[in-house]
């Protein structure tokens, strides 16, 4: 059963491996931005994320 595991593992990393498969986030040139945000639904909820979203951009526009 072990044997069957371990190559199965092996199996799997050199397909990975070989695929050209690249991680997400490994390209720190992805920029995106958000221009707008419509939101619907309870509004106590949707006032708190936005209040929290909009910290977040002002924090960040401070940097650029």
């Amino acid at each position: 059963m072990k044997i069957y595991k371990l190559n199965y593992l092996i199996l799997s990393f050199f397909f990975i491996v070989s695929c050209g498969y690249q991680p997400l986030y490994s390209n720190k040139e992805t920029n995106f931005y958000i221009y707008k945000i419509n939101s619907f639904g309870d509004k106590k909820i949707n006032k708190a994320l936005i209040n929290k979203l909009e910290k977040r951009f002002d924090s960040l526009r401070g940097r650029l």
